[in-house]
């Protein structure tokens, strides 16, 4: 019988590598959906509360979009009636603040089967995911080698200038520490006993967690989400020494305690020899509610690429669900859950915290607001009846009284209407008021006896000696000088019928 015994560190290895498989990453083969964040601040005001929400497909990618219908808010598993509206991240205003650490150990800059090095493919990674943001986005870059970990370039914002500049900037200034010439700082150059040295990663991560890059982190106040993203191999110093299980473990809780403070820990784990480190980094990504993702062993120069977009997407596609609930009491704090169906699939989480909803006081301004509007909507229609009403009981116009000379008025007449043709032929219409009205229903200024007029057919303006004839929407219509119109001007001599009068128009 064999008697194989694998050295302690490796066994812990695997042990926890696979509780990161099994635990950090629940969602493989399934989606899932955790509730991010959220925004009771307008509650009180609008009535309005916003979920930031990552909604993921089996394959751990953001759901591209989905109904309402499907989403659900509860409280104490009871569903919440509201509406509400679905918004891409990067639709909205908010903007994310993203610190970005590169790795550039020795190991980074050996060339790997195809050619590359590891450093150029997250170079070119990290300029993908710096251009796929917004330009209201903000990007940070520091790199990490043997010597320890470092700023780069400031908080700026994104875009493809920026990434270029990054591009260029981590070429400059992550070379390639060549091992045998490494020195601590304040100390002359000395051989090193080893052709190489592994980073204190975690050393330095919790180091800049502490001071400069939380100080900077903590400066980008607006942004709506902060993270801190690292590719890497994830291995360690440390991991090498006795009890490193214990020391590491103690390392990524307090990085994680420091990070989640500020925002997420999102990874991208790469590595070229067997290492124990890469189940740390993904247990710092679940801590900090973060995304960890991982390389093929055998990796292509653009799946470092994929990686980075992968990483842009998830944080531009997070979905900021506005809730406006219909009756939800303030002055209390609840622990909201939101349900979603996808594919099928029901899914549902519960928000990690409670959410103080303020006491929403009666809007007294939008109360007057509606009770003018209703007055005045009242007062309206009790206009519009009186005009109704003074219409159906509009008296007769009195029948004009002229003056008459030897058969023809005096004084206000200002032109005339002989009728030539039709029921009332040889009649003599005078126009003698501003707006005179023709039809054959009582209460017109001139009325015709022709069946064939409509009761109000046609009307005449004068104004200065200008005589406008208008079709007031009659079925047979107005012809002047066999066209039919709608207005006219008349001049003297012209022929007007309407229906089967015809009539001569003469100018006083």
């Amino acid at each position: 019988m064999l008697n194989i015994r694998i050295p302690f560190p490796i066994v812990l290895a695997v042990a926890v590598f696979g509780f990161c498989v099994a635990g950090v990453y629940p969602s493989y083969g399934q989606q899932t959906i955790r509730i991010d964040q959220i925004d009771a601040a307008k509650f009180k005001s609008d009535n309005l509360i916003r979920f930031f929400v990552d909604l993921r497909e089996r394959d751990g990618q953001p759901v591209k979009e989905i109904d309402t219908k499907s989403l659900a808010v509860l409280i104490d598993e009871i569903p919440i009636p509201g509406s509400m509206r679905v918004t891409p991240f990067y639709e909205t205003g908010e903007k994310i603040s993203a610190a970005i650490i590169l790795a550039s150990h020795f190991d980074w800059h050996v060339e790997i089967e195809g050619g590359f090095t590891p450093f150029e493919m997250e170079l070119e990674g990290m300029a993908k995911f710096v251009q796929e943001l917004r330009p209201i986005d903000r990007v940070s870059l520091w790199c990490y080698n043997e010597r320890g970990l470092k700023p780069v370039l400031a908080f700026t914002q994104a875009g493809q200038k920026t990434a270029d500049d990054f591009r260029k900037a981590a070429s400059d200034s992550c070379k390639q520490v060549v091992p045998d010439t490494i020195e601590e700082e304040g100390k002359a150059p000395e051989l090193q006993a080893t052709t190489k040295v592994v980073p204190q990663l975690y050393t330095e991560l919790l180091k800049a967690s502490r001071e400069r890059l939380r100080d900077e982190l903590e400066k980008e106040s607006l942004a709506r989400h902060r993270y801190v993203i690292l590719m890497s191999d994830c291995n360690d110093q440390n991991l090498k020494m006795p009890q490193s299980e214990q020391k590491i473990q103690t390392l990524v809780d307090e990085i994680a305690a420091e990070i989640s403070e500020l925002g997420k820990f999102y990874s991208i784990a790469f590595t070229t020899m067997e290492t124990g480190g890469i189940p740390y980094c993904a247990q710092l990504s679940q801590k900090t509610n973060g995304v960890h993702l991982q390389l093929p062993d055998v990796p292509k120069l653009q799946d470092g690429v994929a990686e980075w977009a992968k990483m842009a997407a998830s944080i531009n596609r997070q979905l900021v669900i506005e809730f406006q609930p219909e009756a939800l009491e303030g002055g209390r704090s609840v622990k909201f859950q939101m349900s979603a169906e996808v594919q099928g699939t029901k899914i549902s989480t519960v928000a990690e915290q409670m959410t103080r909803l303020e006491e929403r006081s009666r809007d007294w301004k939008r109360i007057l607001i509606w009770i003018g509007s209703v007055l005045l909507g009242l007062l309206v229609l009790f206009g519009l009846y009186k005009l109704v009403k003074a219409y159906i009981n509009k008296p007769k116009a009195p029948d004009p009284v002229y003056i008459e000379v030897q058969g023809e008025p005096v004084g206000a007449m200002k032109g005339k209407l002989s009728v030539t043709s039709g029921p009332a032929v040889g009649e003599v219409y005078y126009i003698t008021e501003a707006v005179t009205t023709l039809g054959s229903g009582e209460g017109n200024t001139i009325v015709i006896p022709d069946t064939s007029v409509s009761r109000r057919h046609a009307g005449i303006k004068v104004e200065e000696m200008r005589f406008e004839l208008a079709d007031f929407g009659a079925r047979n219509g107005v012809y002047v000088n066999g066209r039919k119109i709608n207005k006219l001007f008349l001049k003297d001599g012209d022929e007007i019928r309407i229906g089967n009068t015809e009539m001569t128009f003469s100018l006083k």
